[in-house]
C-alpha cells in the first residue's frame, strides 16, 4: 500500500468512527476510557492511546484501542476498518447524516406495545411486538420484540419469540420516523411512521407502515399498516385493532351480510346503523361504501362519538378494505417488458396504439 493510500485509509477510520461514536460533535474521551475499564474482557486503554485515536490530524491509529472502542461501544468493526469511500459517496453519506440524525426526542422514547399482521398472506393473525427506544451515551437504539404465533403440523400454536435491533432516525425535513430492525437469524422489518412535535405528553398512540418479507415462498416484500400504543391492549379489546390496521383511507366498503353480523353481535354498531341509515342505504347496491369523515361530521343522531369511533373500527376490521399487499411480480409482466417494452416499436406493431392520422378514414380506416 501506497503512504498516501496508507494516510487516506487511517483518515476514513478516523472519521467514521468519530461520525459513531460522537454523531452531535460532542467529545467525551474521557467517558470512553471509562467504559473501557467497566466493559467485562477488554483490557484497559490510556487516556492519551484514545486521544491519539480519535484525533483526525494523526496519521496513525492503534488497532488494540480500536477493537476495545469498538467491542465496548458495540460498533460495526468491518464497516469502520473498509476502504475509504469515493468523494461523491462521502460527500453524500455526510449530508445524509445531517438530514437524517439519529431520534433524540424524549417524548418518543421509550416502551412501546404494537400490532401488526402476520407476514403470511393467507392468514389474518395479530402478531404483538414490544419495541423500545432507549437512549444510551451516544445514541438510542431500537428493539424489537416480535412474538410470533406458528403453526405445526398438528395446528397447534408454537412460541416463536424474536429480538430484532436497530436505530431509530429522523426524517427533519418532512418530520417522519424510520427504524430499521434486524438480526443475526435474518428477519427484516422496516418502520415508517409521523412525527408530531409532542409539548404536554409522551407518545400514547401512532400508526405507520411495515415493510417485510412475506412468508411465502417467494419472500416478496410485503407492506402493512402497524399500530403502537403506550399501555398494552387488553384481549377483549383486540376486536378493534383490526380496524386500525384496515386501509387508512376515510372510505371503506362492507358487505351487506358482514354488516348485518356485526349488528347482531355488537349492540354499539346496531345503533350505529341505526343512526346513520339514511347515509348507509343511500344507493347501496351489494355493498355499503362508508366514508367516517361524513359520519363523524354528520353526527346529529345523539351517540356518542366513542361509540362512533368504535362501531366504525368494528365495521372497518370487518371491511373488503386492503389489509396487506405483497409486492411480488408476475413472471408473465415480467417478459412481456423483456421481449415488448424494451424493443423497438417495428417489432410490435401489433399492439401500438394508432395515431390520429393513421385512424382517419384517408389513411385506409373504415367510416362508421
Amino acid at each position: 500500500m501506497m503512504e498516501a493510500e496508507r494516510i487516506d485509509q487511517i483518515k476514513a477510520i478516523k472519521k467514521r468512527l468519530n461520525r459513531l461514536v460522537f454523531p452531535d460533535g460532542e467529545t467525551n474521551i474521557s467517558r470512553i476510557c471509562e467504559l473501557i475499564k467497566q466493559t467485562e474482557g477488554l483490557y484497559p486503554v490510556p487516556l492519551n492511546t484514545l486521544y491519539r485515536l480519535f484525533s483526525e490530524q494523526e496519521t496513525a491509529a492503534d488497532l488494540c484501542a480500536l477493537v476495545a472502542v469498538c467491542r465496548c461501544l458495540d460498533l460495526d468493526i468491518a464497516y469502520i476498518l473498509s476502504p475509504p469511500e469515493p468523494n461523491a459517496e462521502k460527500a453524500a453519506s455526510g449530508t445524509a447524516a445531517k438530514k437524517f440524525p439519529v431520534l433524540r426526542d424524549p417524548r418518543y422514547l421509550g416502551m412501546f406495545h404494537g400490532f401488526f399482521y402476520t407476514p403470511n398472506p393467507e392468514r389474518d393473525e395479530l402478531i404483538r411486538f414490544d419495541l423500545e427506544l432507549k437512549k444510551t451515551t451516544y445514541t438510542t437504539t431500537a428493539t424489537m420484540t416480535y412474538y410470533g404465533k406458528p403453526v405445526d403440523v398438528y395446528q397447534q400454536v408454537m412460541p416463536d419469540v424474536r429480538i430484532l435491533q436497530g436505530t431509530p432516525y429522523l426524517d427533519e425535513f418532512h418530520s417522519n420516523i424510520h427504524i430499521e430492525l434486524t438480526n443475526e437469524a435474518g428477519d427484516y422489518y422496516f418502520l415508517y411512521f409521523t412525527r408530531q412535535r409532542l409539548r404536554s405528553h409522551d407518545l400514547y398512540f401512532r400508526r405507520g407502515i411495515a415493510i417485510t418479507p412475506s412468508s411465502v415462498s417467494t419472500n416478496a416484500p410485503l407492506l402493512q399498516n402497524f399500530v403502537l400504543f403506550a399501555r398494552e391492549v387488553s384481549d377483549d379489546k383486540l376486536t378493534f385493532v383490526h380496524g386500525l390496521l384496515a386501509d387508512v383511507s376515510p372510505e371503506f366498503y362492507i358487505e351487506k351480510a358482514k354488516l348485518r353480523q356485526l349488528c347482531e353481535e355488537y349492540p354499539v354498531v346496531q345503533r350505529f346503523y341505526q343512526s346513520f341509515e339514511h347515509i348507509l342505504e343511500h344507493d347501496v347496491v351489494s355493498v355499503y361504501p362508508i366514508n367516517e369523515e361524513a359520519i363523524l361530521a354528520a353526527n346529529q343522531s345523539g351517540l356518542d362519538r366513542s361509540d362512533i369511533v368504535a362501531a366504525l373500527l368494528l365495521l372497518k376490521g370487518g371491511s373488503i378494505a386492503t389489509r396487506r399487499q405483497v409486492f411480488e411480480d408476475l413472471d408473465a409482466y415480467g417478459t412481456f417488458s423483456k421481449n415488448v417494452l424494451q424493443q423497438p416499436n417495428e417489432s410490435n406493431r401489433s399492439i401500438i396504439p394508432r395515431t390520429a392520422k393513421e385512424k382517419s378514414p384517408g389513411n385506409g380506416a373504415r367510416k362508421g
